[in-house]
């Protein structure tokens, strides 16, 4: 990033105008364009590394909230298709359990046909 001129993207926090680069004598450094014409402006300068490097730290922050969010929406999407297979798993229990109360009403009527000699032995191990 040391390459990037910035001017014309930075605005001073203070009075909001534009920032202009300069070379120091040791640094480049960001200047309000206000200190500069009229020294309306209470913030001097800012230096050009120690910018970027709130800049870089910034972006990584960003990085770093969106790998967070992005990590919240895949558990957030699991956490859906577990719900939607809970569902189906309690629907599916639901159909055996009505298969089973149906198999023991069926076999209860077949018991009682036993008892009552509507049917043989033979036909009632054949069910």
């Amino acid at each position: 990033m040391s390459r990037l001129n910035q001017s014309g993207y930075l605005r001073c926090g203070e009075c909001d105008s534009n920032m202009v680069m300069k070379k120091g004598a040791n640094h480049i450094y960001y200047y309000c364009n206000s200190y500069l014409k009229d020294k309306k402006c209470c913030v001097k300068s800012i230096q050009k590394e120690y910018l970027e490097k709130l800049v870089i730290q910034i972006l990584n922050n960003f990085r770093s909230v969106i790998n967070e969010m992005d990590e919240q929406i895949t558990n957030i999407t699991n956490l859906k298709k577990v719900n939607y297979d809970f569902d189906i798993l309690k629907f599916k229990i639901s159909k055996v359990e009505e298969d089973i109360d149906k198999y023991i009403k069926l076999r209860n009527e077949i018991k009682e046909d036993l008892t009552e000699k509507f049917i043989t032995e033979e036909e009632y191990w054949e069910y």
